[in-house]
């Protein structure tokens, strides 16, 4: 999950610089997109750690 959230937010990061080079709405949803995805991925990660704790 780890990876998955570290991909996510390498391709935001892509689709950030291309919305700044080109300016579409696309890639801008696109970054917003992957961000949130990489966000929800980090969040079962960490949820998935807490859990193995207990």
């Amino acid at each position: 999950m780890l990876s998955l959230a570290l991909l996510c937010a390498i391709l935001a990061f892509i689709f950030l610089a291309l919305a700044i080079k080109s300016s579409f709405i696309l890639w801008i949803i696109g970054t917003i997109s992957f961000a949130v995805l990489g966000v929800i991925f980090l969040g079962i990660d960490i949820f998935r750690k807490q859990n193995s704790r207990r």
